[in-house]
């Protein structure tokens, strides 16, 4: 593939652009209930009302009245790289103009400032060394490149080379938009740019690049997983800091993560699967001796903390592949076998921690255990004793005074228990995973760390959502999404329009904080959203029905907030809604209380930081 060529593939077809000029003069567009809007001749003007007519979906001619209020205004210009040269800036002409590119193998189109990728779901010829050499020379020779994400990219480049200055990319969108792959092709493409900025003068350099794509492949086992909305999504937040020398040459790497979902290791919604590295290690990737070792099964579909999403075979995805890839990732970042071996086992500690069955006794707060197997392959992972850790669950021992109790509890407060033990486990390795990775990237010495030097930022954060059922997971997403809209808002608007104002330039003002600080409002005032649900989690006996009781009380007053209503036709129960940036969700309150305070009790603790267990 020539320069020629990828001109041709970044180019639209003139034809379309042709047809669309000629025609849209007699055109407008109405709102569709299929399509969103419906393109149709104006047949006749009635003043607040229009009379068009257009070919429906059966392929019959038909006529409809609607009122002109309703109606958008259809672009002349079309097709464009940019849809702020739109004649007509509505809704309408926007999606349609995203939809044609799309259709025709465009999915990059800027906005202004910003590149809106849509999401092909398929392999495209978009992205290749060739296409990267390709962005690399228009940036030498034209100030605006065609709209890609490499474009975004090489400006963020040529900002800390030509200007000096740091850069951050945020890469934002619903779940499944294709944020996280973006994020890859950004990562590749700023290490492939610091590898050709000059010749390798240090021995580092190069292992650096692999390293750090090496630890992408290597966390994204741990916090990606299938949804209903996206086969790798991203159950967590990162931000990627690139630190390049005057040169252009990568000197360092630094990952930060944010809101590890924590709670879908022991829950997953119907059609979702758990982290992608529960199911590499049962795949062929591992060897049955090493599972048996484990004490696991090579059937993922046995577990219950594996299953609760239903299917979880998936054609789209190669979980022996990617298990191999992920053994691989850590051998490189510099992981001893031994230290595998360690992070293989608390996964595994985990699965065998959801097989454990826990009973109540009727009629009384007791539980215990029915059957020994799983506990007993946990604690000889654990290194510790069986009958400590079965008490720690079932029996914890309180300090009342100079004398210790110990109290028997309900199932109920024991499966809370075991769920925060898998939690915490997993966290904590975890955590552990991403600060040997950091280790690993980080090239910084004194002596560099003395030199000038510059950085680029990239920010992968889990996007909005709307599942099914929303709890308190996706809560935290779109609260966090709420607020990264707010920044964007006033970092492309509110200092725009200022700049408007001090220039004294005719503008009518608009308050664009309004439109998102009501609902950031509700949520972060003294007596909000978070504060309640705090105020609950630290009360005795606090529950999701006093907790929802009291958000209706002292929040129903707001616009954003309200007790949903109740209908036999759904199937899945929300108690109350809020009006995000993006849409009316409705929440399902339960499990908030506990997935909130996300507390391990201090008997677990103690028996697990025991040296003479054995």
């Amino acid at each position: 593939m020539d320069v020629e060529d990828i001109g041709r593939l970044l180019a639209p077809p003139p034809a379309v652009i042709s047809r669309e000029v000629n025609c849209v003069e007699s055109r407008i567009w109405i709102p569709d209930t299929e399509t969103a809007f419906r393109m149709c001749n104006v047949v006749a003007d009635k003043g607040d009302e229009l009379i068009v007519g257009y070919r429906g979906d059966q392929g019959f001619y038909e006529k409809k009245k609607v009122k002109r209020s309703e109606c958008q205004l259809t672009s002349i210009t079309h097709f464009c790289d940019d849809i702020c040269n739109l004649s007509e800036l509505n809704d309408a002409s926007v999606l349609h103009s995203l939809y044609s590119r799309y259709t025709n193998g465009l999915i990059h189109t800027y906005s202004g400032l910003f590149c809106v990728v849509v999401n092909p779901w398929k392999n495209v010829p978009l992205y290749s060394k060739k296409m990267m050499q390709f962005f690399k020379e228009q940036s030498k020779v034209q100030q605006i490149m065609p709209p890609h994400i490499y474009s975004v990219a090489q400006l963020a480049y040529d900002g800390i080379m030509n200007g000096g200055t740091n850069q951050s990319i945020l890469i934002t969108g619903e779940s499944g938009a294709g944020k996280t792959e973006n994020t890859k092709k950004i990562i590749e493409y700023l290490i492939w740019s610091a590898r050709n900025a000059c010749s390798f003068d240090s021995s580092s350099e190069p292992q650096l690049h692999s390293e750090l794509l090496c630890a992408g492949t290597a966390l994204e086992a741990f916090t990606n997983a299938r949804t209903v909305h996206n086969n790798n999504s991203s159950r967590i937040g990162k931000f990627i800091r690139i630190d390049f020398d005057d040169t252009g040459k990568l000197q360092s790497a630094q990952i930060e993560c944010y809101i590890l979902e924590k709670s879908r290791i022991v829950n997953q919604n119907e059609g979702d699967r758990n982290f992608h590295i529960f199911y590499q290690l049962l795949s062929t990737a591992f060897s049955n001796d090493f599972r048996e070792m484990l004490g696991l099964r090579a059937d993922p579909a046995s577990y219950k903390i594996l299953k609760q999403g239903g299917n979880i075979v998936d054609p789209n995805i190669n979980d022996c592949e990617h298990g191999i890839e992920t053994q691989e990732a850590l051998s490189r970042l510099g992981f001893s076998e031994h230290e595998k071996r360690f992070i293989y086992q608390i996964v595994a500690i985990c699965i065998l921690m959801g097989e454990v069955k826990f009973c109540e006794r009727q009629g009384l707060d007791i539980s215990y255990i029915d059957g020994q197997n799983e506990v007993e392959a946990v604690c000889s992972i654990l290194k510790v004793k069986s009958g400590n850790l079965i008490d720690a669950l079932t029996q914890p021992c309180i300090r009342i005074g100079d004398k210790v109790i110990r109290k028997s509890q309900n199932l109920k407060k024991t499966l809370f228990s075991v769920a925060a033990l898998i939690k915490v486990l997993y966290e904590r390795m975890f955590k552990w995973i991403v600060a040997r990775c950091n280790s690993a990237i980080d090239k910084r010495s004194a002596f560099t760390e003395s030199l000038h030097s510059t950085y680029i930022g990239v920010l992968d954060m889990a996007g909005f959502e709307i599942m099914k059922t929303n709890s308190f997971e996706q809560f935290c997403i779109n609260y966090t999404n709420e607020k990264l809209q707010q920044f964007f808002n006033h970092f492309l608007f509110v200092r725009e329009q200022t700049e408007y104002m001090e220039e004294q330039l005719e503008w009518n003002h608009i308050d664009y904080d309004d439109e998102l600080q009501v609902t950031i409002d509700m949520i972060e005032k003294p007596i909000g959203l978070l504060a309640l649900l705090q105020e609950e989690c630290l009360v005795p006996n606090g529950s999701e029905k006093a907790l929802l009781e009291k958000l209706i009380q002292n929040l129903s007053s707001t616009y954003v907030f309200a007790k949903s209503k109740q209908s036999s036709r759904n199937t899945s129960v929300s108690h109350f809604t809020v009006i995000h940036y993006a849409g009316s969700i409705p929440y399902n309150i339960d499990g908030w209380v506990e997935k909130n305070r996300d507390s391990v009790d201090q008997n677990i603790l103690d028996v697990l930081s025991r040296d003479d267990a054995f």
